[in-house]
């Protein structure tokens, strides 16, 4: 059984949307696209998305405004 982990936060500007990723590998920009059209393709209007990612992130993906990438480092800090 695979456990899926997502929640949704709503602001002054709209809904950002969380996933959190448990994969031994870095999260590829791939990776996050697919998950953005997925969230996308169920109607949701979010204006961001945050990635929280046990091994972290392609180095590219911190070049995006769109995104708030959480590693598991920061989260035990």
């Amino acid at each position: 059984m695979k456990t899926l982990w997502l929640f949704l936060t709503e602001d002054d500007k709209g809904y950002i949307f969380y996933e959190v990723k448990f994969r031994k590998n870095p999260l590829s920009s791939e990776r996050v696209d697919k998950e953005i059209a997925q969230v996308n393709g169920c109607g949701l209007d979010c204006y961001r998305y945050g990635f929280i990612s046990r091994s972290g992130f392609a180095q590219e993906l911190y070049d995006r405004d769109d995104l708030i990438l959480i590693s598991l480092e920061q989260m035990y800090k």
